[in-house]
């Protein structure tokens, strides 16, 4: 992309991210995770959303609750896709209807 002269912005990270979350690769989604704080660009709530999603899918809650987490800190706002993959993994690994309470 750079090579030919296009700068990656926070939108094409994302869409970049997302990409290596539908295939399970998180290594890569959060090395381009990391890269977007090294080029002074600030990751949007899609951006959080898919690695949250990524991680919940693997069985990583507590590393996507940790991203959660971060999107409060840096006064990012959440949305309903971000509520949304957390309740639904959290009551997976509860096995109960409790998710909502462990994301709240």
């Amino acid at each position: 992309m750079e090579k030919r002269g296009v700068r990656p912005n926070t939108v094409t990270y994302g869409a970049q991210i997302d990409g290596y979350r539908k295939i399970g690769n998180l290594e890569e989604a959060n090395w381009l995770f990391e890269e977007i704080d090294k080029r002074g660009l600030r990751p949007n709530i899609v951006t959080y959303s898919a690695l949250i999603d990524g991680y919940c899918k693997k069985g990583k809650l507590e590393e996507a609750k940790r991203f959660f987490e971060e999107i409060e800190k840096k006064g990012v706002r959440s949305n309903i896709v971000t509520y949304s993959a957390l309740i639904k993994h959290w009551e997976l690994k509860e096995n109960k209807h409790r998710g909502s309470k462990a994301v709240f």
